[in-house]
């Protein structure tokens, strides 16, 4: 044992000493350490109300989610672990992805509650406001985290992220909008848009009640659409044609292409994700959702789904085998959408 006053002992008070400057050095100035050696005390709250939206980093190790609670968070796939949380949305966070090169999240939220979301009849009819009118879009570095200029996002990635086709030249819309009552659009109609002659192309009809989610096929030649009369509905872009009809038990709410093209994963109120094959109509694979479905999305691979519903969690299947192999947990709310970026 060394003893205070020798050699030894004298050492270890220096020891002492430089120690506890440094440790008082660190808490004041945090600045000297850098970013990637900084400890982890971020603790894991996940979102404090329904999840409405999620999308895969283009490299598949993170995921963004956005919420009612107008927040949107990055996760790690891997751990299941929260990252980052960005703040500045006055809305539900309706709408997420990551640009191509995934340096940066893109987020839209809406002026309305997450109920209205799927009552956009009402709420949107009585405001006179179309979707676009409506949606507030933001751009984030996803380093930092800090909100960021839309300049520094690609018009390709601005395109896909508002679910274009065609280059961004052709859109989808349904009832209500002022270009739906300007078209006399019924409810569950839907409208091909031609965005840069403002022009309807041709309307798709066949759906008995209110379509709350429509998409396009990766290579452009069909559109999909969701509706509370129980139906997913695909449809011929070139010829308008109704050319498959696949069903739930309840309102479909939510519906996804897979990247090639040959499925369909849909998710309703009947707490039911289904995965269709386009080419015969069947149900190949049936995954049961904890709560009502309210969002779905494959990986950028193809071998995951995605599902976002009304208990706030966030699942993610495995295609192949049907099986959970993740769950992503926020704040369990009293009341509670899923996008991949390609």
């Amino acid at each position: 044992m060394a003893v205070l006053g020798t050699k030894e002992g004298m050492n270890m008070g220096y020891s002492k000493t430089i120690l506890r400057l440094i440790c008082l050095a660190l808490f004041l100035f945090p600045g000297f350490l850098r970013a990637d050696e900084k400890p982890d005390i971020f603790v894991q709250a996940g979102h404090a109300g329904p999840v409405v939206s999620v999308a895969f980093s283009p490299d598949g190790r993170f995921a963004l989610s956005g919420s009612e609670d107008k927040t949107l968070k990055l996760w790690d796939i891997k751990t299941g672990k929260e990252i980052r949380t960005f703040r500045g949305h006055g809305g539900p966070v309706t709408h997420v992805a990551f640009t191509a090169d995934g340096k940066f999240a893109l987020s839209g939220s809406l002026p309305v509650s997450f109920s209205s979301y799927f009552n956009l009849k009402n709420e949107f009819a009585a405001a006179g406001l179309t979707w676009g009118d409506a949606m507030s879009e933001k751009a984030w570095d996803i380093a930092s985290g800090k909100e960021t200029s839309l300049d520094h996002v690609s018009p390709v990635d601005i395109s896909r992220f508002r679910q274009l086709s065609h280059g961004g030249k052709l859109d989808l819309f349904t009832y209500p909008s002022n270009e739906a009552q300007r078209y006399k659009l019924n409810d569950g109609d839907v409208a091909l848009y031609d965005i840069g002659n403002n022009k309807v192309i041709r309307i798709f009809k066949g759906h008995k009640a209110t379509v709350d989610q429509m998409r396009f096929s990766p290579d452009g030649k069909y559109a999909a659409s969701g509706s509370r009369d129980k139906t997913l509905r695909l449809w011929d872009i070139a010829t308008g044609k109704e050319i498959g009809t696949f069903g739930h038990t309840d309102w479909v709410r939510c519906l996804s292409f897979s990247p090639d093209g040959k499925s369909i994963a849909s998710g309703g109120s009947d707490r039911a994700i289904k995965l269709w094959d386009i080419q015969t109509g069947k149900v190949t694979r049936t995954f049961a959702g904890n709560q009502q479905v309210f969002s779905v999305a494959f990986s950028p691979d193809g071998k995951k789904i995605l599902s976002g519903g009304y208990d706030n969690m966030l699942q993610m299947w495995d295609v192949a085998t049907g099986q959970e192999v993740m769950t992503f947990k926020g704040e369990v709310a009293k009341d509670s959408i899923a996008i991949y970026s390609p």
